[in-house]
């Protein structure tokens, strides 16, 4: 006994193991980008730009502008630090925000940048108070970029996260549903609105971008306090307490301040007082910049503040300051350090045992195929490596300084535009949107408006120094002039704001005074990081009279460079692979050929057998999934608007009319093969096949593309059936396997070529290539398909009598495979034919991407074909077997539904792609074995048709799906498949009890 369960038992732990040190490592991934051990224990906080408090009284960080989140505890220990753009599960761009809930979940608002310093895409993101990410409660990804994002606050009332949006209109609050729970009506909101804060539902406080601040409910609206008319201060931030004071920190003079609106009403001259200062510091310049702050409201006059900075946090209240730079790493996030180090270590050992392993059964191998194809691969990833390596510091390099070189010439294209005389009203912030501003921001839109090459994609600051007449004109200092700033497309803090005080030590000041420009390739912000010109502005005297900035999101111009070396990569990896499959099925049928030629008679033509069969469906597959990566994406594109239909369900109804037809076809499909020969019948069916491909290249109409799709599905159709009429004869799970892996191999090169081709070509110009290529079928066709005698003819015909059909289909094991196992399965496969290229381009992937995604589940799906077939064949039933597939499947929609980011739906299509690896070669296998299928016969067309029912209703469920609550209808039709196949399990099950006791 021992002798038996021993190895079994070994097993069972290792994989335990390996999947556990795989789970540790996935989830704790940003442990590769910081060490614990270095730098003495100790982290040093760097660019904070904003912070919030837990129940438990702990610190949660945003640093570094929005690339990390770090939690402090108690004893000033961090529990974890989260990195954006490193985590397989979700990864953030730039966190703007957080705040946390009464359970000590975290909500950041996330804005990841485009050209320029425009708004590509936004989300909130909820992470439990370990770090682990949750959810996402809110995403927009803007094609027509935005100036400012549409979320402009998240708070927690009475321990519940609410979250804000605007627009001309006015504010919505919306709930962790996205439901609007209240609207309050203010004109213009979105445009005016700088900053926003909520005491309760019912009301908001705003502060402009003109610096006031406004008191507004859902009908009305009044002014609080508007400081900068009689100063120059400008608010940034703020926050109301219980009592209606409000706190708020000034970028002009670096303060944070504390006033009464009811000491301002009454005319108090001290309204505001001073609540923090640098004291270390007695020049402004070296003071740190409170951006954002967190207030705890307690019994003394003073509120504790803690605000963050570069390089420091402040946490102030009546008693005492302290200031925190460094924090210690917690004993517990030291443990997860070295246990991740060691899961590192083991999947290391795992992988290089993998390599030995596959290795040494490569050189083993007496196939020649195999051993070319193994070497293609590994010398196209060798040198795919080495010149991503080696390129990839001298691509950034070359780019930025052509980067570079465009700002400058945009820059001299400004200023020689700019209108100098229309800087004279504009002195403060209050002067915000007045006649003068709008006169200037008009004139740099209008050169921007031009679509010239060398400005698009960058953004355009013009900053105006204003002097006192009492003061030499070549002094510039913080005592006798004002730094103004004019947006011309993103009026982010507001509409006029100091920078910089200008001392003799800054680089503005040299600037100014030499009139030469500088370059800044990587300033960090609380907005992100930029590269950037500042050039000084010179009236027709000769003197300097401001500054002109142009520049662009160095986040944005780096991700773009990194898809553009990604997108190298993966498509000579792509080429590889398209190369590996195709000597492949090749080989398989050149060797197929040949057994065929030798069991043949010597005046005989050679007849097509089953092995032979893979080569013709893998050329009708390769063709039919050329486009298929983009074909809805397409068919939206020009699809009509009907009734009240949604643009989805129209975009699925050429997919439906396609299966719909070649359904009807399939009733027939025996007796037009038995009719016509299979030799005729196969050119016509092959005509009709290229023909519809052709009609849908040749006219882009949505019709059209209808029309062509019923014809080309038609004569698939039948070609198709005689393959199935092929494997049925020799019912072998090896033919079964082969077929099923020739299917998935003409998908994968046809996604990978049409995938490649977008990169140049257009959705037209790929339908006449798929149209062209399939041509081929015909000339196959021609060489290989002959009629058989006359007495298999009869036998067929006999099979496909029509009496018989309505018993086999409502035999008992048949009925329930049809309705509870198969149909089911059939309609997921919609999962990646139809919803994978709408939620890839709702999560920002372009055509390409989609079409590369869709092959990682082809290529998990053939690499594991035959061995998961065999596997699951030999050591469980196939209803067992067709269970665990279906769990595969479901496991996979809910991990989507749950998180509905990139990389989960990069593992979920993984996952899927495990379990069609082999879930349909074992429905196959199961459904040729059923005593009616080989009783009542035509069990091929009818296997075909109840096939068509559910691609039919695939495109209409998931449909549904995409066009109402992706996560929660997902989820149910996970349920429901999983609730169908227990079904089918248990009668199978009870069958094989009752068999058992027989």
């Amino acid at each position: 006994m021992i002798k038996i369960f021993k190895p079994l038992w070994t097993k069972i732990c290792g994989l335990l193991i390996i999947i556990c040190a795989a789970g540790f490592t996935l989830w704790n991934f940003d442990f590769f980008y910081f060490y614990p051990f270095l730098n003495s224990r100790k982290y040093t906080v760097e660019d904070s730009i904003s912070i919030a408090i837990n129940s438990n009284d702990e610190m949660v960080i945003i640093d570094s502008s929005g690339s990390k989140i770090i939690s402090v505890n108690k004893n000033n220990e961090i529990t974890f630090l989260k990195l954006g753009k490193t985590s397989p599960i979700e990864d953030f761009n730039s966190a703007s925000d957080v705040c946390c809930d009464k359970n000590g979940n975290i909500y950041i608002h996330d804005v990841k940048r485009a050209e320029g310093n425009k708004v590509d895409s936004e989300s909130i993101l909820k992470f439990s108070s370990n770090g682990f990410f949750l959810k996402k409660i809110f995403n927009a990804n803007y094609k027509d970029k935005l100036k400012n994002s549409e979320v402009i606050k998240i708070f927690t009332i009475d321990n519940e996260f609410y979250y804000v949006t605007a627009d001309s209109i006015g504010f919505y609050i919306k709930n962790l549903e996205n439901e609007i729970i209240k609207k309050i009506n203010y004109e213009n909101a979105k445009l005016n609105t700088l900053k926003c804060d909520i005491q309760s539902l019912d009301e908001i406080t705003v502060l402009t971008k003109s610096g006031e601040f406004i008191k507004v409910s859902e009908n009305n609206s009044f002014l609080i306090y508007n400081r900068s008319r009689e100063t120059n201060s400008i608010p940034i931030y703020f926050k109301v307490l219980s009592d209606n004071r409000i706190v708020y920190s000034d970028i002009n003079d670096r303060r944070i301040y504390i006033f009464d609106p009811m000491e301002y009403q009454n005319g108090s001259e001290d309204a505001a007082n001073l609540v923090i200062i640098d004291k270390s510091s007695e020049d402004i310049n070296e003071c740190p910049l409170y951006y954002k702050f967190f207030v705890e409201e307690n019994k003394s006059d003073l509120p504790r503040i803690i605000a963050p900075s570069s390089e420091v946090i402040l946490d102030f209240n009546s008693e005492e300051e302290n200031y925190y730079d460094t924090f210690k790493y917690s004993k517990k996030l030291i443990i997860n350090y070295i246990l991740f180090c060691i899961s590192v270590l083991i999947i290391f050992i795992i992988f290089i045992f993998l390599i030995i392993f596959i290795s040494k059964k490569i050189i083993k191998s007496k196939s020649f195929v195999v051993k070319v194809c193994s070497l293609v691969f590994i010398g196209t990833v060798f040198l795919t490596v080495i010149f991503c390596a080696i390129s990839f510091e001298n691509f950034n390099k070359r780019m930025t300084d052509e980067l570079v070189k465009k700002a400058q010439v945009a820059t001299a294209i400004v200023q020689e535009n700019i209108p100098y005389d229309e800087f004279e009203g504009i002195n403060k912030n209050s002067h915000f949107m007045n006649e003068d501003y709008k006169k200037l921001r008009s004139a740099i839109k209008g050169i921007f408006s031009k679509k010239n090459d060398f400005i698009d994609n960058f953004y355009c600051t013009v900053q105006k120094i204003t002097k006192e007449d009492s003061i030499p004109e070549s002094v510039y200092n913080t005592d006798n002039c004002v730094v103004s700033a004019v947006f011309d497309t993103n009026e982010t803090y507001a509409g006029i704001y100091p920078l910089f005080p200008y001392t003799e030590e800054n680089v503005e000041y040299e600037i100014l005074t030499s009139q030469k420009p500088m370059t800044f390739t990587s300033i960090s912000t609380q907005e992100g990081t930029f590269i950037f010109v500042l050039s000084p502005l010179i009236n027709s005297s000769g003197k300097s009279v401001g500054l002109v900035e142009i520049g662009t999101s160095l986040d944005a111009f780096e991700a773009e460079n990194s898809k553009f070396m990604i997108s190298l990569f993966l498509g000579i990896a792509s080429i590889a692979i398209l190369l590996i499959l195709l000597v492949l099925e090749i080989s398989i049928f050149m060797n197929s050929k040949k057994e065929a030629g030798r069991l043949a008679a010597k005046k005989e033509k050679i007849k097509m057998n089953a092995p032979m069969s893979r080569m013709f469906a893998f050329i009708i597959y390769v063709s039919i999934n050329m486009v298929s990566g983009f074909a809805p994406l397409y068919s939206i594109s020009i699809a009509p608007q009907i009734g009240n239909f949604s643009k989805e369900f129209m975009a699925s109804m050429p997919f439906i009319a396609e299966t719909f037809f070649g359904m009807i076809v399939l009733f027939l499909g025996n007796k037009f093969i038995n009719f016509l020969g299979k030799r005729k019948c196969a050119i016509i069916c092959g005509m009709l096949f290229a023909a519809g491909l052709t009609l849908k290249a040749l006219i882009p109409n949505f019709w059209i593309l209808m029309l062509g799709g019923i014809i080309s599905a038609i004569g698939k159709s039948i070609l198709l059936l005689m393959i199935n009429n092929l494997l049925i004869a020799e019912d072998s799970s090896d033919a079964y396997a082969g077929y099923n892996s020739s299917v998935l191999n003409g998908a994968t090169c046809g996604i990978i070529t049409g995938s490649f081709l977008l990169n140049w070509l257009s959705y037209i110009q790929i339908y006449i290539i798929s149209a062209f290529f399939s041509l081929s079928v015909i000339y196959f066709i021609f060489l290989y398909i002959h009629d058989a005698k006359q007495k298999e003819e009869q036998h067929e015909n006999a099979k496909d009598e029509l009496s018989g059909i309505f018993k086999f289909i409502f035999s008992k094991k048949v009925f329930i495979y049809f309705l509870a196992s198969f149909i089911p399965i059939i309609i997921c496969a919609s999962y990646t034919d139809y919803m994978l290229p709408f939620e890839g381009e709702k999560l920002g992937l372009n055509d390409s991407y989609i079409g590369y995604l869709y092959t990682v589940g082809s290529l998990c799906s053939i690499a594991l074909g035959n061995f998961m077939t065999n596997l699951v064949s030999s050591k469980m039933k196939d209803s067992v077997a067709i269970l665990l597939g279906t769990c595969l499947t479901s496991f996979s929609f809910f991990l989507f539904a749950k998180f509905q980011t990139i990389p989960m739906l990069i593992i979920s299509i993984l996952i899927f792609g495990i379990s069609n690896s082999f879930l349909y070669s074992i429905q196959s296998k199961y459904y040729a074995s059923l005593e009616s299928v080989k009783k009542y016969g035509g069990s091929s067309a009818i296997g075909s048709v109840v096939e068509s029912v559910g691609y039919i209703l695939g495109p209409i469920v998931f449909s549904f799906i995409i066009t109402n609550q992706t996560s929660k209808n997902l989820t149910l039709l996970c349920v429901a498949v999983l609730i169908l196949s227990l079904i089918f399990f248990l009668f199978s099950w009870n069958k094989h009890k009752i068999k058992a006791r027989t």
